[in-house]
């Protein structure tokens, strides 16, 4: 159960919200999430290590949402941080707190995903990848190569990680 709804209805759900938003506006939409998915799926992602700036409350939807998807949650920590100080973090805490979830979580992990657009994270990509040896998924990096794919545009972008070597959705 997500939040009340199974799954399937949830996904059902946001399919049905993408399509409205197409419908209305005339343009391809998407949402956040579903790029997300998408980008961890495509790096081969099955069991990920989640460092994200919430609360307990919205890591654990967030947990509940991604095993829905097919993920294994190996690792996941978060640092409380209110939304309106999320943007003021010092983009080295997304990195060290990344790394500290990596450490902490289960041994057999085979990717990083770190959520919240407004979390300054873009910036960490490249060395978390180096040092961790995993691919890493942030949200507005997530966002940029799925809107990109979905679009038909095959940009690599330097310094965003390995998602951006992945031509398709």
């Amino acid at each position: 159960m997500l939040v009340g709804i199974k799954f399937k209805e949830w996904s059902h759900s946001e399919k049905k919200l993408i399509e409205r938003m197409e419908r209305n506006s005339g343009i391809i939409s998407t949402t956040s999430q579903t790029g997300a998915v998408n980008a961890l799926k495509a790096l081969g992602v099955t069991k990920v290590a989640v460092a994200s700036p919430f609360d307990e409350h919205q890591n654990n939807k967030l947990k509940k949402y991604l095993e829905a998807s097919g993920f294994k949650v190996g690792g996941m920590g978060g640092l409380a941080v209110p939304l309106s100080d999320m943007a003021f973090l010092a983009t080295e805490r997304s990195y060290m707190f990344a790394k500290e979830v990596v450490r902490k979580a289960e041994k057999d992990i085979n990717g990083i995903y770190l959520p919240c657009a407004k979390w300054p994270t873009v910036e960490t990509i490249a060395s978390l990848e180096e040092d961790t040896g995993l691919p890493v998924v942030t949200s507005i990096q997530a966002m940029l190569w799925h809107c990109l794919r979905k679009l038909g545009l095959r940009d690599r972008i330097q310094g965003f990680g390995k998602l951006f070597d992945i031509d398709s959705i």
